[in-house]
């Protein structure tokens, strides 16, 4: 899983979204933004122009695939690195459910952006401002879960390289 995570973060999804350029112009994607406003996200639609189908065909391909395989990488990583802790009890349990709600706000982030490439150059503020929340979230949660991981590593080093009295 790990590989295969990492072969996405580093190959694939750079390759694909590199791709965006119209006119020489490298073009933002709205799922590559924390936030966005029903006019910035215009913008960028225009920006996109003739790459708009291109677009909307990562959003329903890659863009599917790619949230299940980090949402499980850190999910695991995360059960993995509480698993014989003491820090397993209490709301600390729910720990690996972070990367779930993460690949939920994906996947409604990239129903909202599909739903607004597809009704462009009209773009309802309120399908702006829902989908734009869906990205803020998702970044959140994944931002989450890898401090997650990363503090609970730390954690878990730091017990293994304690001098037993």
């Amino acid at each position: 899983m790990a590989i295969l995570d990492m072969v996405f973060m580093f190959f694939l999804v750079p390759a694909v979204y590199g791709q965006f350029m119209n006119g020489g112009q490298l073009c933002k994607t709205l799922d590559t933004l924390f936030m966005y406003t029903p006019e910035a996200a215009r913008e960028v639609l225009a920006c996109l122009g003739p790459l708009l189908g291109r677009y909307r065909l990562v959003e329903l391909t890659l863009d599917l695939v790619y949230p299940v395989v980090y949402s499980l990488f850190l999910s695991m990583v995360l059960t993995a690195l509480l698993r014989n802790t003491p820090l397993e009890q209490k709301l600390l349990r729910y720990l690996p459910l972070l990367p779930i709600l993460a690949w939920l706000s994906d996947l409604l982030e990239n129903l909202g952006i599909v739903t607004m490439i597809s009704l462009y150059p009209e773009i309802p503020r309120p399908l702006a401002a829902a989908a734009s929340l869906c990205t803020s979230m998702k970044w959140v949660f994944v931002g989450l879960s890898v401090a997650s991981s990363i503090i609970f590593s730390v954690y878990k080093l730091m017990i293994k390289c304690k001098p037993q009295l």
